[in-house]
């Protein structure tokens, strides 16, 4: 990691916003395109990767943009990632922090819209944790929609429109910008989690202790979602490895087994998993291997199993 000279809190009058990007086996030249963009967004830009193979061209391209590395021996998850990102922004005495993953690509305005839709939350005296970007798919070209907060057995799905903020359920990791004094009082991510629903589990972790997440409809970032993306009717599903999928109907199990968890979404979202893994039983191939993937991630997220999934 490249040394940096750590600044005073008393030069903190004017937001001091640390990018951090986790990186993970990244097309170089998107991840470069992020990083040219966040540098001219924001005070400061890390990028944290998880053991690529191709890790000297990458540290040698990041670096000559003037950004900040760090270099992990091996790929400990996203969650892992933005912890060793967000320590390093408070050595840095960073007031805010705005993650990203690799597939993601802000407007040069996002960051501005963020601010300015955070100054007049907080004027309004709301309990704010966290504001996120509306984000447009890079495969469909569609808006993605903001998931409201669970109503009785309901997760109410609102599609943005200019000028708009919509409180969220949950903000997507990427493009969310939080200050640094939120997460110390809400905690970081949830490490074991490795990568699916780290986003889910720290907003609801942030709601429980009665703060409030929101989606800026008019900052905008492009985002991929999936490997692919089918739509069933009025749904669409995205399709992912094998190996992800394990994730995601594990962690999906994992969060109905805490505490903070409203009961509510535990319904909802145990309801939701069964209906995907038939839905990825169906739809995706090899369906052998998809199978073998999402047995193993229920009967460990049934056991109670985390971290860095088992091979």
């Amino acid at each position: 990691m490249e040394n940096a000279k750590s600044t005073t809190p008393q030069q903190l009058s004017k937001p001091k916003v640390c990018a951090i990007v986790v990186s993970f086996q990244p097309d170089l030249p998107h991840l470069l395109a992020l990083l040219e963009k966040l540098k001219l967004q924001t005070s400061t830009v890390l990028v944290v990767d998880n053991g690529s193979v191709a890790r000297q061209e990458i540290a040698s391209a990041v670096m000559a943009l003037g950004v900040h590395y760090l270099q992990l021996p091996s790929n400990i998850g996203l969650a892992a990632g933005f912890n060793r990102g967000i320590h390093w922004a408070l050595q840095q005495h960073a007031s805010h922090v705005i993650l990203f993953d690799q597939d993601s690509l802000p407007t040069p305005s996002m960051l501005r819209q963020l601010l300015f839709a955070e100054k007049q939350i907080l004027t309004m005296g709301l309990p704010l944790a966290a504001l996120g970007p509306a984000y447009v798919d890079v495969k469909s070209h569609q808006m993605g929609a903001v998931i409201g907060p669970e109503r009785w057995f309901t997760r109410r799905k609102y599609k943005p429109d200019f000028a708009m903020l919509i409180e969220a359920g949950y903000l997507i990791s990427s493009g969310q910008l939080i200050r640094t004094s939120v997460l110390q009082k809400v905690g970081l991510m949830r490490e074991e989690l490795f990568i699916d629903a780290v986003d889910i589990e720290w907003s609801l972790r942030a709601r429980q202790q009665g703060l409030r997440n929101f989606v800026v409809a008019d900052a905008l970032m492009q985002h991929n979602l999936g490997d692919a993306k089918l739509s069933i009717g009025k749904t669409e599903i995205a399709l992912h490895s094998p190996l992800r999928h394990y994730y995601i109907i594990r962690n999906a199990l994992l969060l109905c087994r805490m505490k903070h968890i409203p009961w509510r979404w535990k319904v909802v979202d145990f309801l939701k998993t069964v209906r995907r893994f038939f839905a990825y039983l169906v739809l995706c191939s090899p369906r052998w291997q998809h199978l073998i993937w999402m047995c193993r991630g229920w009967r460990d997220g049934l056991l109670g199993r985390d971290g860095p999934a088992q091979k």
